[in-house]
């Protein structure tokens, strides 16, 4: 892939509107740093870009949960995690109105951080991951309870038709198992939690598999950018991101 770049080059002058952008991969693979400089590229060349994120457990979803771990006394610093250590049978109880109120969260979120923006204020949207993520990590933390997938279908209906109404570009970012290992032991013991069980590379795989899953199924509908991000500047990856978005 050539990396010539013209910085006169913009969305708009070449006729491509306001977008969405979503970097995906496995956990590990840089998409938070990649995010934060793409935002500030963008914005470089006058295209009025800004940062999103959609995720799991959301708002009223985390406060709920949240709440329950402070009752019980749980020691940690991710709700559903905590609960999976320290009382894995009352997430499960919880888990109907939990998923009620992850989904009205979900919308929410999703119309503040993503919807309005694109629609109304025209922006273009760097969005971390976004729904078909949250897609897997809802089937992962369901899984690992002992949850029936069955009973989240109409959950996963609502997050799929949302991520299907507006335009996307995937940028799928992609690295060695080593290198997610080396970088997913180096985080912060928050962001370890984030993992919701004790074996933290199990995580790891299961985003590697899922991931790979969610690029089958979307890559006849969508266009994607795959990069490597093993031993390669944030900077370089860039470049080839907005080359791909507005062309050589």
């Amino acid at each position: 892939m050539s990396l010539r770049y013209n910085k006169n080059y913009t969305f708009y002058s070449l006729g491509i509107g306001p977008r969405i952008i979503a970097l995906m991969g496995p956990v590990g693979v840089g998409k938070t740093t990649t995010r934060k400089y793409l935002v500030l590229s963008l914005r470089k060349r006058g295209i009025k870009a800004m940062e999103s994120n959609i995720r799991l457990n959301h708002a009223f979803a985390y406060l709920f949960l949240l709440t329950v771990t402070k009752i019980l006394r749980c020691k940690g610093s991710e709700p559903i995690s905590t609960l999976g250590r320290y009382n894995p049978r009352i997430f499960v109880r919880l888990f109907p109105l939990w998923k009620y109120l992850m989904t009205l969260s979900l919308v929410i979120m999703y119309l503040i951080r993503v919807y309005f923006p694109y629609r109304i204020l025209k922006r273009t949207i760097v969005t971390e991951d976004y729904l078909p993520v949250t897609v897997c990590d809802l089937i992962w933390v369901a899984t690992w309870f002992g949850i029936p997938l069955k009973g989240l279908l109409k959950e996963l209906s609502v997050i799929l038709r949302l991520f299907m109404k507006l335009p996307i570009k995937i940028v799928y970012l992609k690295a060695s198992h080593e290198t997610l290992v080396k970088r997913w032991l180096i985080r912060e013991s928050f962001e370890r939690d984030k993992s919701y069980i004790s074996d933290n590379f199990a995580y790891i795989r299961f985003h590697e598999a899922c991931a790979n899953a969610l690029l089958k199924s979307l890559s006849l509908n969508n266009d994607i950018i795959m990069l490597n991000t093993d031993n390669i500047q944030v900077s370089k990856i860039v470049k080839v991101i907005i080359c791909n978005l507005v062309g050589n």
